[in-house]
């Protein structure tokens, strides 16, 4: 399986003064490596501030193509995250969902740290994406995103579906 390596996040004390707009600035680095491969290849930075996109970079192209699986990975600046990190968290995700799904793959897992687990479900329930146990295998599903949501350390998972109208 291939990774999307790391969502790590940056908190910009330095920034943080009211009168330049830069408070709450969070910068989400997105670096991608494939099994192959021992080193992290740069993808995009992407700055948020109180959680919504305001500056984005591609820096280069993913580090694998399809049809191989790929788990998305987040890591935190700090222990525990900010509500505005979990925002970005949450939305650096969907982004990258969607990126991944234009180039005919899309991600088996994202894998959250076990702290900041709950908050992120709760994030994504307020981006249109429902909380539900997995389905028997012959009921049918209505929906156009479907998302597993696992923890690190291991034991705690989410399916989240999305509901473009909300719920």
């Amino acid at each position: 399986m291939c990774q999307v390596r790391t969502l790590q996040f940056v908190d910009w004390l330095y920034l943080r003064n009211d009168k330049n707009g830069f408070d709450n600035l969070v910068l989400a680095r997105v670096n991608s490596q494939s099994i192959k491969e021992k080193n992290e290849k740069k993808y995009e930075v992407i700055w948020y501030r109180t959680g919504d996109p305001v500056g984005l970079r591609r820096l280069g192209s993913l580090a694998f193509q399809p049809p191989q699986k790929i788990a998305l990975h987040v890591q935190h600046a700090a222990s525990p995250a900010g509500d505005d990190e979990i925002k970005a968290a949450a939305d650096a995700c969907l982004r990258l969902f969607l990126d991944l799904h234009a180039k005919t793959m899309s991600p088996s897992a994202i894998i959250v740290p076990k702290q900041s687990f709950n908050a992120f479900v709760q994030r994504m329930n307020q981006l249109n994406f429902y909380s539900a146990e997995e389905p028997e295998p012959n009921m049918p599903v209505y929906s156009s995103i479907i998302l597993s949501v696992e923890s690190e350390p291991p034991g705690v998972r989410q399916l989240l579906f999305y509901s473009g109208r909300g719920f």
